[in-house]
């Protein structure tokens, strides 16, 4: 097993607002993974947002987040870009924001990223 590398990276509050909102629920797993930080910061400005009533937290099998909906099947699908968000990292990659787009009209999702 490879030990993946981490961009440990300052947490945009309105940038994990809009993946969470876009992505119609995502797992904060998934969000560790894509905006490569600290699980321990994520989970501080994940409560920070709950507190304030803009996203939901449930779980199901895993912790995951949401604005007004969910849909399993975007939360999945989104879990599988990143690994290849990963791979980049692993590769040197860095990014200095992401961005998530959701087709509503046919479920697709699109991770966008800026590397530097």
């Amino acid at each position: 097993m490879s030990k993946q590398t981490v961009n440990i990276r300052a947490i945009d509050t309105e940038e994990l607002f809009q993946i969470i909102h876009a992505s119609n629920g995502i797992y904060q797993s998934t969000l560790v993974k894509l905006l490569q930080c600290n699980r321990t910061s994520l989970k501080s400005r994940l409560k920070t947002l709950k507190q304030n009533e803009l996203i939901h937290k449930k779980k199901s099998n895993k912790y995951f987040c949401y604005t007004n909906k969910y849909d399993f099947q975007n939360i999945q699908a989104l879990d599988k870009q990143t690994e290849l968000v990963s791979l980049f990292i692993e590769l040197g990659f860095y990014t200095s924001r992401i961005q998530v787009l959701t087709n509503e009209k046919n479920k697709n999702n699109c991770i966008s990223r800026f590397l530097l």
